[in-house]
């Protein structure tokens, strides 16, 4: 904290993670298609319990909350629904 008391952020450090893409969907409930990242962390590092700032490319994309996350440790990112892409249920059979 600052001297003024107002709070200040820090970057601890920066690490490059390479997630892997997918769609959720539920049509019943829901139209849309919604991207998930899951990620490894390859890093040396265990990644602490916080606030986190994600980057996709130069961008930054928002913040997330993290849980405790070992090195070789797996999370999930969401990152909402994708406009581009809308689902629909057909119903090709019912097995009554």
């Amino acid at each position: 904290m600052a001297d003024d008391g107002r709070t200040q952020t820090t970057r601890i450090a920066t690490i490059d993670l390479t997630p892997t893409y997918s769609y959720v969907t539920r049509p019943l409930v829901d139209p849309g298609a919604y991207l998930r990242a899951t990620v490894r962390n390859d890093s040396t590092y265990q990644l602490l319990a916080g606030n986190a700032r994600v980057f996709l490319g130069n961008d930054s994309i928002g913040d997330v909350t993290l849980n405790d996350i070992a090195p070789s440790g797996e999370f999930e990112l969401w990152f909402g629904a994708d406009k581009r892409i809308q689902v629909e249920r057909t119903l090709l059979a019912r097995n009554a």
